[in-house]
């Protein structure tokens, strides 16, 4: 008996040999990193996604501008990430079924939990190679949810940090309600890092309870777009117009650079990066756009009058460098000719942001330059104009460059005047105008030219036209595209005046300096004068003592000079019971200043509607869009006739769950479906050949019956 135990022992040790004997040559020859990079992508992606794309440049960015400090590797899981495309019939089942079992079964549940299980699995063999390596997850869509659901299962003490986008299962509490406590910017989920539609309370298949594992608080980070129905920001489908516009900028509206952002911190707060240890100089970068900077919505605003042709001539190739510079770095650009009301055909848009590069180069090329009446020109209706015509993309940064060598008409010629331009530059939130005035030397042309940039969170700067100035421009686009970047997590706020308000401009940094000291600035009710001194802490409370409808500027400053600005909304009730906002209103549409009065969209809110994914125009009744009118406007903040409709006319309702009104988008389609499938079926089986036979047949066997009967008929009648 000892004897067969002790062969047996010893035919297990070297079994166990045999198969010990690869696992650790692997380990020895695996190239362990100090942090992995894993990608989950989304519903019906192919793998090397633009998102992946998206995630990998930002993180390279990010660890580019600080040094060689760390190493990492990117890898992506592949699971079936099932299609969802409502408008395709096998992923419409599909999406169906998702929304039945609210993610957790039928086809789509079975690709989660193969997602689920593979991110589960990659992690364990990583770790098991190389038990030092830190993770960094990220997550987009059904990805999202696979790795949601795959915290429970992981050691959070492992992990640096996890990123969701657009995650279907989202759950912010501090979203529900009739009165949000998000909406006046506090009791916001440790997890909640941007989500600007304050009412956004759970995703399309309801909410995960709790969300996070405890052990998670402070290493996961959520981000739910406006306009993103997946997540449920948009409360029915009508508010994305059956679109998911939302739900695909996170790979391009700069929040991929937020996260890298806050990777980067908590690398630095887990001591796996000392900036101490190395000598790296970053080598200067030929672009003027920082790696890390928002996409950046710039417009070209051009004075061709006759005096400007040397100025232009000195500026176009300095123009042309920035235009370049911004397209590389994900923005947009577009091409604005003005003179003065009076001559006819001006504004003239010459490129708007659809254009490309090589198209705005061509027409940057060929300005003409005319004549004009008088000395100041119409800048405030071109400004107006800008505003209104381009299609601003909401988290953008936005900036307008002005080059003339005149001051301005206040009122223009038609009849739009300085407040309205300044109050329509914070309403898109804002759009930072900057001036490049040629020889401008009269004192009151250079005020009003100051007092316009200061307003609208931009800089003014007078050259002299007859020297060669590229490197005195490129140094002013250099400033533009190094000023801070400005933000706030809600794209608009609701409260009463019993409540403060809190605000809070944390996630704000520098482009190519993350980390570096920033001051703010607060002016609670967008009248152009701040109401705080610079501070260092980011947050400010506020509680406003009378009703309306309000503007909230911050501005940011960094320690080397430069500075930007963020405008929201602000709309205040008297008290709770008057609070309107439970159920955001639907977009409204109406018309724009065009000379042929079509509408203009413009991807930001107006004053007057809370859901920050509308498209709002303006028309003729709004004082903002008198561009033919001859009358001036007083626009200041307490002139009661040019603020939006008071809120105070709605009533109060119970939001209702967003999920009914996603099963009602499919769900109405399905049951038209079925009812198509019916009669198609019923006609079909009506011009069947058999069942032709099979009525031929009962036709003669019924004539056959009547023939006999009155058969019978016949000879009872002979025979009485």
């Amino acid at each position: 008996m000892q004897k067969a135990t002790a062969i047996t022992l010893v035919t297990l040790m070297l079994i166990s040999s045999i198969f010990r004997t690869p696992m650790l040559a692997q380990a020895s020859d695996y190239n362990c990193m100090q942090v992995e990079f894993i990608w989950v992508r989304g519903s019906g992606q192919s793998q090397d996604s633009d998102d992946y794309l998206a995630y990998q440049t930002a993180i390279n960015n990010r660890f580019y501008t600080e040094g060689p400090l760390v190493t990492y590797r990117f890898r992506e899981i592949d699971y079936p990430a099932v299609n969802v495309d409502p408008t395709k019939l096998a992923s419409f089942v599909t999406a169906t079924g998702a929304l039945a079992s609210s993610g957790e079964a039928f086809t789509f549940g079975n690709s989660v939990d193969i997602g689920v299980r593979n991110l589960r699995s990659t992690v364990e063999q990583i770790h098991t190679y190389c038990p030092d390596t830190l993770f960094s997850i990220g997550g987009y869509s059904q990805g999202a949810k696979v790795v949601a659901d795959s915290l429970p299962y992981l050691n959070s003490r492992q992990f640096v940090y996890t990123a969701l986008f657009g995650e279907p299962k989202l759950n912010l509490p501090e979203g529900r309600g009739s009165f949000p406590d998000a909406c006046r910017g506090v009791n916001f989920s440790s997890y909640n890092v941007w989500s600007p539609n304050c009412y956004t309370n759970e995703g399309v298949l309801s909410a995960r309870k709790p969300y996070i594992p405890n052990d998670w608080n402070g290493k996961v980070g959520l981000w739910c777009n406006a306009r993103d129905i997946v997540c449920g920001s948009s409360k029915t489908a009508a508010d994305t117009s059956f679109s998911f516009a939302g739900h695909g900028e996170y790979k391009s509206n700069g929040q991929m650079h937020i996260m890298a952002n806050i990777i980067w911190q908590k690398l630095l707060e887990t001591n796996v990066v000392n900036p101490l240890f190395s000598s790296y100089t970053k080598p200067r970068p030929t672009s003027l756009m920082p790696l890390t900077a928002l996409p950046h919505d710039f417009v070209f605003l051009i004075d061709t009058t006759g005096s400007m042709t040397q100025a232009i001539w000195n500026y176009r190739e300095s123009a042309r460098r920035f235009a370049s510079d911004i397209v590389a770095s994900g923005g947009r650009v577009a091409l604005i000719e003005y003179r003065d009301h009076e001559d006819a055909g001006f504004p003239l848009l010459r490129c708007d942001f659809s254009c490309s590069f090589g198209a705005f180069s061509s027409e940057l090329s060929y300005l003409p330059q005319g004549s004009s009446g008088d000395t100041p020109e119409g800048l405030l209706g071109a400004l107006m104009f800008a505003y209104n015509h381009l299609d601003w993309r909401f988290g953008a940064a936005k900036s307008i460059v002005v080059l003339t060598d005149a001051g301005y008409h206040n009122p223009d010629k038609s009849g739009i005047t300085y407040d309205q331009v300044v109050a329509r530059s914070l309403e898109i939130d804002p759009v930072n105008t900057y001036i490049l005035a040629a020889d401008v030397d009269s004192p009151d042309d250079q005020d009003s030219l100051t007092q316009l940039t200061n307003a609208t969170g931009g800089q003014l700067l007078i050259f002299n036209s007859d020297t060669d100035n590229e490197i005195l421009f490129d140094d002013f686009h250099r400033s533009i595209a190094a000023r801070p970047v400005a933000l706030l997590p809600l794209s608009a706020y609701y409260g009463t005046i019993h409540n403060p308000f809190v605000f809070d401009a944390t996630l704000s940094y520098v482009g190519d300096n993350y980390g570096a000291p920033l001051t703010v600035e607060w002016d609670f009710d967008g009248d152009s004068i701040y109401d705080t001194l610079p501070s260092t802490d980011l947050v400010a409370t506020h509680q406003y003592p009378t009703p309306g409808d309000y503007t909230l500027v911050a501005r940011l400053s960094s320690d080397t000079g430069f500075s930007s600005t963020i405008s929201v909304s602000v709309y205040v009730s008297p008290s709770a019971d008057s609070y309107p906002f439970s159920t955001p209103p639907s977009s409204s549409t109406v018309t724009a200043p065009t000379p042929s009065n079509e509408p203009i969209p413009l991807n930001r809110p107006s004053q007057n509607l809370p859901e920050p994914s509308q498209n709002i125009n303006l028309d003729a009744s709004s004082p903002l869009a008198h561009a033919d009118s001859n009358q001036s406007t007083d626009t200041s903040p307490g002139n009661p006739s040019i603020l939006p409709p008071t809120h105070q006319s709605q009533t109060a309702s119970i939001d209702p769950s967003p999920n009914s009104h996603i099963m009602l988008l499919f769900l109405t389609p399905l049951l038209i479906l079925a009812i198509i499938c019916l009669f198609l079926g019923h006609y079909q089986y009506r011009q069947h050949p058999s069942r032709t036979i099979i009525i031929r047949r009962k036709n003669h066997e019924k004539a056959n019956h009547i023939s006999n009967w009155r058969s019978r008929l016949y000879r009872l009648a002979h025979r009485s």
